[in-house]
């Protein structure tokens, strides 16, 4: 039998059930451990709408269950026993958004952890002892060196980071502003850092901050003093690069005014709604402004996200953002320990 938590709304309970085992399935993932990623408390406490009931869960990492004919996210085979990370969403390879380089945007896409259960189709979400796995499936072959800490939320967070930054890398950018210093934006912190630009990293938290620094940021900031620091360390120009990543209203509103003229803006952590901010058109012509907005991620960022993790794991403390990991029977309290703005990630061994 697999064991599985159920969400049925906002305000309810976690409900642990046993869930019947199909032998048809040919291709499972046995989860090893599925961190809590900032959508899932955004279903979770009624921030953002979604099907139920639902077995949430979507940064996870675990042990494959096949006869063969998978491959991993750069092509390569995968046997049973593999350990590996499952992408976040399946997708058919063949429709209009497939073929355009958008797989993310599937006509036919299927989310892990955001779908509705079906006890025909078997669970597929991370809280959950087993996932039955969904035709076009994205997997990330784990190496022996990466531990689960900090393989589980590449699923999520980091893939998503190399989704934004394999737009903007190629323009090289010195100076690069990351706003909002959860998850995601201390892995950009990271990931702009070992490229060499230097990285001002914004949030309200004075920890987050601190924990910035160790991830390579150079300056760490309240959003009040951001634009001062511009100043200073721009010559007023403003920033080559702005990393959205806190999802607020009020940050976007600043990640607009901190771009350099010919600057670049991508807005990653809206993903439930916000109020709209202000845009004058005049002005993001007359200062050459490029916005990019990114949702998700290609196999190939999930690729880039493990290999970098792998070789920079020894640099900054990935492993130390696990604050700490539940079993299944403690989901409601993983829950309200996530929802904490402190936190960074809290795990779920099922």
């Amino acid at each position: 039998m697999i064991r599985a938590a159920l969400f049925d709304g906002p305000g309810l309970p976690f409900r642990l059930q046993e869930l019947e085992s199909r032998t048809e399935f040919q291709h499972r993932l046995h989860v090893d451990l599925c961190t809590l990623c900032g959508s899932d408390l955004h279903t979770a406490f009624g921030r953002r709408p979604g099907p139920t009931p639902v077995i949430l869960g979507h940064e996870i990492v675990g042990t494959l269950e096949t006869p063969g004919g998978l491959f991993d996210a750069v092509g390569a085979p995968l046997s049973d026993g593999t350990r590996v990370i499952l992408g976040t969403s399946a997708h058919c390879g063949k429709c209009f958004y497939c073929t355009h380089d958008l797989p993310q945007k599937c006509e036919r896409l299927f989310k892990y952890g955001h779908e509705a259960y079906d006890p025909e189709d078997g669970p597929a979400g991370g809280l959950a002892t087993t996932i039955v796995l969904r035709l076009g499936s994205v997997l990330a072959r784990v190496p022996e060196s990466l531990p689960d800490a900090v393989a589980a939320p590449a699923g999520c967070a980091a893939a998503t980071v190399f989704a934004a930054w394999n737009k903007v890398k190629d323009a090289k950018p010195e100076t690069v502003v990351v706003l909002g210093l959860g998850m995601l934006g201390l892995t950009a912190c990271a990931v702009a850092a070992d490229a060499g630009s230097q990285v001002i990293g914004v949030d309200v938290l004075p920890d987050r901050r601190d924990k910035a620094r160790l991830f390579g940021a150079n300056d760490c900031v309240n959003p009040d003093r951001l634009p001062a620091m511009l100043r200073e360390r721009t010559a007023g120009r403003g920033a080559d690069l702005v990393l959205e990543f806190s999802g607020r209203a009020e940050a976007c509103q600043s990640a607009v005014a901190s771009a350099r003229i010919g600057g670049t803006i991508v807005f990653v952590g809206a993903v439930a709604p916000i109020p709209p901010i202000a845009i004058a058109p005049e002005q993001w012509i007359r200062r050459c402004l490029t916005l990019i907005g990114v949702h998700n991620y290609a196999p190939r960022d999930l690729a880039d996200a493990v290999s970098f993790l792998t070789s920079a794991q020894g640099r900054y403390p990935f492993a130390g953002l696990l604050e700490r990991v539940y079993p299944l029977l403690d989901v409601n309290r993983a829950f309200a320990d996530a929802n904490r703005e402190s936190g960074i990630r809290i795990g779920v061994n099922p």
